[in-house]
């Protein structure tokens, strides 16, 4: 243990004591030892509290920080804060990871000589099932910025989530995830990925993803999803002003992929106080719709609707059709 560099795993906690010690006993047992701990209770309104202190007095290694709640982004960035490793990783409190994520990150850090380090993600339910994954396989153990981009731009080949990553603690000498806003993941791991020259990548699904039906990914939709769209027009713009249009394919197409997602989410769940938004989207799937082809989150039934829809058929009769075909082939 004493060759390895010392690796610091923040764990924002808030009212998730029925997961919490799962998730803590897949940070304990990892084959890579020289870990810091660091649990942040967000002021957290259950029994997380005091499993925090009692887990800590399980092991040394584990570092507990109660404070006030702030959010996701805040628990976060109180533990970077903290942090005494030259490596910086990430595990939400509802999910796990497998024995040797940690060991596999850190060696293709160190192997490559990167600043950052991804690997798979498998998505499960409650009760474990698996529902899908997401797994980079390059062939190659770095990739260039310009295929990493590419990737992180089409919206599906290189997420943006901090769990699934391992990043050098230099890293965040000058940055933070923002504060009060959800999908606080995006904006900051797009700025290293443009900043860095290459990252490095194993093409294994280490890390656990469990989707709840309450989570704020679920099929309900609010003003708060909005920052998605924002953050595609983002890259769109980058593409276009930074890059001279290379990624227009992928983040054009992503753009579209978004657009027809939130109609179809606002036009199921029947929330009113965002139907004012469709028009827009519509519009922007029209301006899209030479990229809808290209959109790799879209089925390809899905991209047939999108087709359908720029046509000009009324969003409310595209979408109850589509989900009467799917009560009927699902």
């Amino acid at each position: 243990m004493n060759d390895q560099k010392l690796i610091s795993v923040i764990v924002p906690i808030y009212n998730v004591e029925r997961y919490l010690e799962k998730c803590v006993n897949s940070i304990l047992v990892q084959t890579y030892l020289n870990l810091e701990i660091i649990l942040v209770d967000d002021g957290s309104p259950d029994n997380c509290p005091q499993l925090c202190d009692q887990l800590a007095k399980k092991d040394s290694r584990i570092v507990v920080v109660h404070k006030k709640n702030g959010g996701l982004s805040s628990a976060r960035n109180a533990g970077i804060d903290i942090a005494r490793g030259e490596y910086i990783g990430f595990v939400d409190s509802d999910d796990w990871c497998e024995p040797d994520m940690f060991e596999n990150l850190a060696k293709a850090l160190d192997e490559s000589g990167c600043s950052l380090a991804v690997c798979g993600v498998e998505h499960n339910d409650e009760n474990g099932k698996l529902l899908r994954s997401d797994c980079l396989d390059p062939g190659s153990l770095t990739i260039p910025q310009e295929q990493a981009l590419s990737y992180f731009f089409d919206g599906k080949s290189l997420p943006a989530w901090a769990c699934n990553k391992l990043f050098k603690k230099t890293l965040w000498d000058n940055a933070r995830f923002p504060l009060n806003r959800q999908f606080e993941d995006i904006p900051v791991t797009r700025r290293f990925i443009m900043q860095e020259s290459a990252i490095a990548v194993v093409p294994k699904n280490l890390y656990h993803y469990m989707t709840r039906t309450s989570g704020i990914s679920g099929t309900s939709i609010n003003l708060n999803f909005w920052l998605l769209m924002q953050e595609a027009e983002e890259n769109v713009r980058l593409s276009r002003d930074v890059y001279g249009g290379r990624y227009d394919r992928e983040t054009r197409s992503n753009l579209a992929a978004h657009c027809f997602h939130f109609m179809r989410k606002i036009v199921i769940s029947g929330n009113r106080a965002l139907f004012d938004k469709i028009p827009n989207l519509l519009d922007n799937l029209k301006a899209n719709r030479v990229y809808i082809d290209s959109a790799l989150n879209l089925k390809s039934w899905d991209r047939f609707f999108a087709k359908i829809l720029c046509l000009g058929l009324s969003p409310m009769l595209v979408f109850r059709f589509r989900k009467f075909l799917v009560s009927i082939f699902q």
